[in-house]
């Protein structure tokens, strides 16, 4: 039984597989690429794990930015680099307003 002064916090951690097709490609889910920044084309790295049976995978940090579009909107021109993420004038913005 838990006093009064203890709390039990359980974190969710999404849990998501898929099947190698013949060629060897995984599909990584569209709510990993999001949260990664990662868009069609992104280059990326892979490493073995310190585990058996893991790997990491990083966006390649000699690769130029995968499209030169905005990564929140898809606008070409106006771009700004921002932690290695393409950023339109507006979207900045608008990012600026909600600080």
């Amino acid at each position: 039984m838990l006093k009064k002064q203890e709390m039990v916090v359980k974190m969710e951690i999404p849990i998501y597989s898929g099947v190698m097709d013949p060629l060897g490609r995984v599909v990584l889910p569209i709510e990993i690429r999001r949260k990664m920044g990662w868009l069609e084309k992104t280059d990326v790295c892979f490493f073995p794990g310190q585990e058996d049976g893991e790997i990491i995978i990083r966006e390649n940090p000699a690769a130029a930015p995968a499209h030169n579009i905005c990564l929140f909107c898809g606008e070409t021109r106006g771009l700004i680099e921002y932690r290695k993420k393409l950023v339109c004038e507006s979207c900045m913005k608008k990012l600026a307003g909600l600080a």
